[in-house]
């Protein structure tokens, strides 16, 4: 199974987020998701977060807040939040564009779909964290 993680940067109230527009996997091309990659082996999902957040936005940041996964039968995505005052001193370490972007504008945001609903849960601090979402039976019958 792979696992990957995926990551949102806000702002101290919750109001902006940190999110990269794609050039890759094809399917993602020109919409906006949050900051991951891999998980790459011997590596803890937290430690894969601060590397990738790092790697793409050239900001180390700490402390990541796992929020919930997103499992199928052949992947995971970890999801993380974090606050900081420093939110806006990401730039792009990459070919991909990062950028700071309302959280209740997202809906009028070319957004990787599922990230309306991702990116507030994520803010929400009240959420339990154990929350998991089996995809592989979204939809099937």
């Amino acid at each position: 199974m792979k696992t990957y993680v995926n990551g949102f940067l806000f702002s101290p109230d919750g109001s902006k987020v940190v999110l990269i527009r794609k050039n890759r996997p094809k399917w993602q091309v020109g919409r906006l998701n949050g900051v991951g990659g891999h998980v790459e082996p011997d590596e803890t999902p937290a430690a894969a977060m601060r590397r990738e957040f790092e790697e793409e936005t050239g900001l180390d940041v700490g402390t990541w807040a796992w929020r919930l996964s997103l499992v199928s039968d052949s992947w995971v995505v970890q999801f993380f939040a974090a606050f900081s005052h420093s939110y806006n001193l990401v730039r792009a370490t990459t070919d991909e564009e990062v950028g700071i972007y309302d959280v209740d504008a997202l809906y009028a945001l070319p957004v990787i779909p599922n990230l309306w609903w991702l990116v507030p849960l994520c803010r929400d601090t009240d959420v339990l964290p154990s929350t998991i979402f089996d995809t592989s039976t979204v939809g099937g019958d």
